[in-house]
């Protein structure tokens, strides 16, 4: 397991990108900063360039914002999230913090229900259950004690008798998106805030385009080449911006699937990494009941 972190990651990635055009002094710029994707990390990037009183573009390929932070209001005729959901951690949740007056930003319910065959679990099993949810969590926290990284599912107690299974679920593909052989052990045990979720009651994505008011945002513009050499160099349908730095805010996936070259290549270590933190797959089943009991 790669120990390296999805935001150290993209970080590193984005300095290797913008430190040889940092330095030039004679090349002309058309923008100071180009900020690659207008998901959460490209806004966020973007309101702290545009509060530094710096040029940039804020580039998009998509036809709108938000990135996996998209809001339906058709399909059912309110608001729907269609991609991110959670606001996990509401109380230190920077995203929550940030959420205006007029966005209803609620907590998660609290409570614990199962279903056991046909029938709803009872007091004791749910007990059990939970007795289970705490060991493997102090288990994980545990294991974020050390300094090597390690799979979930090995740090997971075997002792957790007729609910391994379904905590190895709910840790896993209900809370990741990916099986516990796939998930870092430290980051899991790291995690704060698990018992104080959000929701956001006008949807995710309607909170992301609040924090994108005011940004002049390029979209439909898909990006095909970040260049280093000779001089820094963004390439898309659009042409070609030429910018003193560049801050690449994709998906590993994107970063892995070759569809932005990047000349010179990523070092193999951050290539690498892309690959170790793939993103997993997370399923919206929608129940519409007439007359919204």
């Amino acid at each position: 397991m790669s120990k390296i972190s999805r935001r150290s990651f993209l970080a590193a990635s984005a300095g290797l990108i913008a430190a040889p055009a940092i330095g030039a002094k004679a090349a002309s710029y058309d923008v100071d900063v180009a900020v690659i994707g207008a998901g959460a990390a490209g806004i966020a990037a973007a309101r702290r360039i545009a509060a530094a009183k710096r040029s940039f573009r804020l580039i998009e390929a998509d036809k709108r914002i938000g990135g996996r932070c998209v809001t339906d209001t058709e399909l059912f005729s309110v608001p729907f999230d269609l991609g991110a959901h959670w606001i996990h951690g509401a109380d230190d949740n920077p995203l929550a913090k940030l959420s205006p007056a007029t966005l209803d930003v609620t907590p998660v319910p609290r409570g614990l229900s199962a279903r056991v065959g046909p029938r709803d679990a009872r007091d004791s099993e749910l007990e059990r259950l939970l007795a289970a949810l705490v060991s493997a969590r102090r288990a994980w926290s545990d294991a974020a004690r050390g300094t090597i990284d390690m799979a979930a599912l090995s740090a997971l107690p075997s002792d957790l008798g007729a609910w391994q299974q379904t905590v190895e679920f709910i840790d896993g593909p209900f809370a990741c998106g990916k099986d516990l052989a796939d998930v870092s052990g430290l980051a899991l045990g790291r995690r704060r805030g698990r018992d104080n979720d959000a929701f956001c009651r006008q949807g995710y994505g309607a909170l992301l385009a609040y924090l994108a008011t005011g940004l002049p945002v390029q979209l439909n513009t898909p990006v095909g080449q970040v260049a280093t050499s000779p001089r820094l160099a963004v390439g898309s349908p659009r042409g070609t911006l030429f910018p003193r730095a560049v801050i690449v805010t994709v998906s590993t996936n994107m970063l892995t699937s070759g569809k932005i070259a990047f000349n010179p290549e990523l070092p193999k270590r951050q290539r690498d990494a892309a690959e170790k933190l793939s993103l997993g797959s997370y399923d919206h089943i929608a129940l519409e009941l007439p007359g919204n009991p």
